[in-house]
């Protein structure tokens, strides 16, 4: 099963994103037309403050498969995927606008982006592979947590509450429910309820 990762910020239209398809394909009659057989592979930088296509480049050793670049990237050109225990980050240069949102939501400065246009790319649209990464799976039930890159980072964060990492090995669901049933006991407590009265089963009071 695929968990597509949950993204949280307005995106851009799909209306909008179609009219790229119609310039793809405009310029691809042009490319006919003129009876070249490839597209040049060069990619061209755009100016300042001209943004109109990029690319994206993540250093794998810094990357800890967070997924902040998707979740801030506004037509969804970066794509995050857990599939078969794994994280998979693509990019998909078609819709890429080069706004560089994505660097600035990187904590760990491991994505660059480049404004500007690869001919070869835009008019392909396919997504390229740029990071892959290991899950840590719930205890529990067995869904994807997070990457285990970016579980270490919180467990080194939280180094000094040690009492907290063994949240970390359930997803929030279960975490969830662990914690509502770890509170029952103590709200039973606090309102001197005993055992036999929420189960209606007799049992000695305690003294």
């Amino acid at each position: 099963m695929d968990y597509k990762f949950d993204l949280r910020v307005h995106r851009v239209e799909k209306k909008n994103l179609g009219n790229r398809e119609e310039l793809a394909r405009l310029l691809s009659s042009l490319k006919s037309k003129k009876g070249d057989s490839t597209w040049p592979e060069k990619f061209i930088k755009a100016g300042e403050n001209l943004y109109f296509g990029g690319k994206v480049e993540i250093d794998t050793d810094k990357c800890i498969a967070c997924g902040a670049c998707a979740e801030i990237c506004p037509t969804g050109a970066i794509e995050v995927v857990d599939r078969d225990g794994k994280r998979f980050i693509s990019h998909n240069l078609q819709i890429c606008v080069g706004c560089r949102k994505c660097e600035g939501s990187c904590d760990d400065k491991a994505i660059k982006a480049v404004p500007g246009l690869e001919l070869k790319a835009f008019f392909e649209g396919r997504s390229e592979p740029k990071k892959e990464a290991d899950l840590i799976a719930c205890k529990q039930c067995g869904r994807p947590v997070g990457p285990a890159q970016a579980i270490e980072k919180i467990k080194k964060t939280l180094e000094k509450e040690s009492h907290l990492h063994s949240e970390l090995d359930f997803c929030q669901k279960c975490r969830k429910w662990r914690a509502a049933y770890e509170a029952v006991p103590r709200l039973s407590m606090l309102l001197g309820r005993t055992h036999s009265d929420i189960t209606g089963n007799e049992s000695s009071d305690p003294k």
